[in-house]
């Protein structure tokens, strides 16, 4: 959650957030798992790095954002870690989907329809004004709800296996 606060309002994730959890997660793996939660932790953590080093080289993600990811999912395990970074890349498109159409919208309000999709057509760009950078959303936020989701989805199906 720490992470999500800072990432909106800052626009980074302190490495002092990064290293927190990733001890908490190592703590939490280590208790729920022993020895094997160790490698578990790394398998999950080293995975995760190789597979968001790329996003990161094509400036798909920040750096703080593929730390993140790295520790959520060493804090969940493997398993639980890619199910919840799933979820949270399938609500960061949605949160995309849904800022890009408010903000076509909006173009199409101030400069109108034809002028707008022309502009979009001939200079492949419609967004990249002045301030653009403040409309995107963090990583954060949709890797935080997805963590949120999966607790909860892990809670209920454990409440129902022993009632």
């Amino acid at each position: 959650m720490v992470a999500a606060i800072m990432d909106c309002n800052f626009r980074r994730i302190p490495n002092a957030c990064i290293v927190a959890g990733g001890v908490i997660g190592l703590i939490m793996q280590i208790v729920g798992h022993g020895v094997w939660g160790i490698v578990s932790w790394m398998i999950a953590c080293v995975t995760v790095f190789v597979l968001g080093l790329p996003l990161y080289l094509l400036h798909q993600l920040g750096a703080g954002d593929c730390k993140l990811c790295m520790i959520t999912a060493g804090l969940m395990g493997l398993h639980k870690g890619a199910v919840c970074l799933c979820i949270s890349f399938l609500l960061a498109g949605v949160g995309a989907v849904m800022t890009m159409a408010v903000l076509f919208v909006r173009k199409v309000r101030e400069t109108g329809f034809v002028l707008c999709v022309q502009n979009l057509y001939y200079q492949k760009r419609l967004f990249l004004e002045k301030g653009w950078r403040k409309r995107t959303l963090p990583m954060a936020v949709p890797v935080f709800l997805a963590y949120l989701i999966c607790t909860y989805v892990n809670l209920y199906i454990c409440v129902k296996q022993h009632s």
